[in-house]
């Protein structure tokens, strides 16, 4: 009679298959946990919050050193991510008859000299033209509110 001798070196398929099924599973629930795109999302959101910060302390800065007084072009506004609001603050670099025809605030006096602010934050989404993707108006008891009208899933704004 023959004997069958089993050579016991290495490994299955089927065994081989069901390492590779469970690293997969593995895999799949890493990156749902994870999920990268959220994530780059917060850290997207997080940078316009600090902006939207600086730019108001930076006007509030100016307003203190002017006797309470706010840059005119800021306009009286109830709603800062209204999409009828001229609010934009326009660029560093651009004229100011630029900024007013294409329907942005130029606030050049908070960046004049770098006294208050060496540049404006810009949104990191870059998504306007002569703007820097940030609204800025004042209420009725001027109060200013500066919010990011491109943040997503979530309204950032602050008001001082």
């Amino acid at each position: 009679m023959l004997k069958y001798k089993k050579n016991s070196k290495g490994f299955t398929f089927i065994e081989l298959l069901i390492v590779v099924a469970i690293i997969g599973i593995l895999a799949a629930g890493a990156v749902a946990l994870i999920n990268p795109a959220k994530r780059f999302q917060e850290n997207r959101n997080a940078k316009r919050s600090s902006d939207v910060a600086i730019i108001l302390n930076a006007v509030h800065n100016y307003y203190i050193d002017n006797n309470g007084s706010f840059p005119s072009a800021i306009q009286e506004d109830a709603n800062c991510l209204s999409p009828s609001t001229i609010a934009e603050i326009c660029k560093k670099d651009i004229p100011s008859l630029t900024c007013i025809s294409d329907s942005k605030i130029p606030l050049s006096q908070i960046t004049e000299n770098e006294k208050y602010l060496p540049n404006w934050p810009v949104d990191p989404t870059g998504e306007s033209t002569n703007g820097i993707g940030y609204n800025i108006v004042k209420s009725a008891n001027s109060r200013i509110t500066v919010c990011a009208p491109y943040a997503e899933d979530t309204t950032i704004s602050i008001t001082r």
